[in-house]
């Protein structure tokens, strides 16, 4: 019974945020109309009588009230993104519908459509670009734009389903915008072993390091470096942030209980530590790294039952390998789109 009250309590708060994100602009916009008749009325009022003046009183006050249930409404929508939910959401659209319309792989979301690939290597400039405009990520590592850009190549170079792009359009248009940049590298054991020793710092993982020996599996150590989001996209409601994790993951082996996977985290911002600190993805082991980071492990399944939303998280990655999703390599796109992209936004 406490189950379903708390899940009809996340339903309720998760309808109030989809609200919102839909009807925000328009009662914005019928505020500002009204307020600008109330103006007029009021400013004529004088000249065409008592009437005139007493219309543009109540305009302003119906003007008033909406403006205030806006910004409750704004506070209801504010408090559920930030608050801990009580129990496990999946992405309130369910499984993404495709479209198969388009070519690649492109996915419908209300009036919004969005697109996945595996960057070619023009690609990796926007990478570089993106990486040193992001505060958090050139904060964390400080590096010069030509070691970056031979960093990423390295990283490229040995495998490039570590790399991940996400577009988005309105449904009426026709242009594509950049709006997520992924990286996850695949780790070998023994580079796993040298990062946790303090031998070796991330920004320090060359070519030669993410190949494996023969007969390792492939997938069993996965580093998730580097998750962008473009600046408008940052703030607004989507299920496809997580899709784009979910998807990225999917290009490497499915955790099963034979074959465990180990996610690592090195947390650049601070909300996002914060998260992981709070257990809400589960039990977790923590280790130091040189440059005295931390670095979290998240190993997949996991035996600990508590931990709902990791479960969740395998079954979906599981469901993506089920539905043979493919993630294409390349894009018709040119790399100037991709450096321009988040300046758009």
């Amino acid at each position: 019974m406490m189950l379903a009250i708390m899940a009809s309590a996340a339903q309720r708060r998760q309808k109030i945020v989809e609200f919102v994100d839909n009807w925000e602009p328009k009662f914005s916009l019928i505020v500002l109309l009204g307020l600008i008749a109330a103006a007029y009325l009021g400013h004529v009022g004088s000249e065409k009588g008592e009437i005139a003046q007493r219309t543009a009183e109540v305009i302003h006050s119906v003007c008033l009230g909406f403006g205030v249930i806006v910004a409750l409404l704004q506070i209801w929508n504010w408090l559920p993104k930030w608050s801990r939910p009580d129990v496990y959401a999946d992405p309130c659209t369910g499984f993404p519908n495709r479209d198969k319309t388009l070519p690649g792989l492109v996915f419908n979301s209300r009036f919004q459509k969005y697109r996945f690939f595996v960057p070619d290597r023009t690609y990796i400039e926007g990478f570089v670009k993106w990486s040193e405009e992001d505060p958090a990520v050139q904060g964390a590592t400080n590096l010069p734009t030509y070691e970056r850009h031979r960093l990423y190549e390295n990283w490229y170079r040995a495998k490039r389903a570590h790399f991940l792009v996400m577009q988005s359009r309105q449904t009426v248009e026709t242009h594509w915008s950049i709006v997520a940049l992924s990286i996850i590298l695949d780790l070998p054991r023994r580079t796993l072993d040298r990062l946790k020793a303090h031998h070796l710092a991330v920004v320090d993982i060359q070519y030669e390091d993410l190949v494996p020996q023969p007969g390792e599996r492939s997938g069993r150590y996965l580093l998730y470096d580097t998750l962008i989001f473009a600046r408008a996209f940052q703030e607004r409601f989507s299920d496809f942030k997580r899709w784009h994790s979910l998807l990225h993951l999917s290009q490497f082996p499915t955790p099963t209980e034979k074959a465990k996977v180990s996610i690592f985290i090195e947390p650049d911002n601070t909300r996002l530590r914060y998260s992981l600190q709070r257990n809400r993805y589960g039990p977790h082991s923590i280790y130091k790294l040189v440059n005295d980071h931390d670095l979290f492990e998240f190993v997949l399944p996991g035996a600990d039952i508590q931990s709902k939303r990791a479960r969740r998280f395998v079954e979906l990655w599981e469901e993506l390998k089920q539905r043979k999703i493919k993630i294409p390599e390349g894009c018709d796109k040119a790399v100037s789109q991709v450096s321009s992209a988040q300046n758009e936004q």
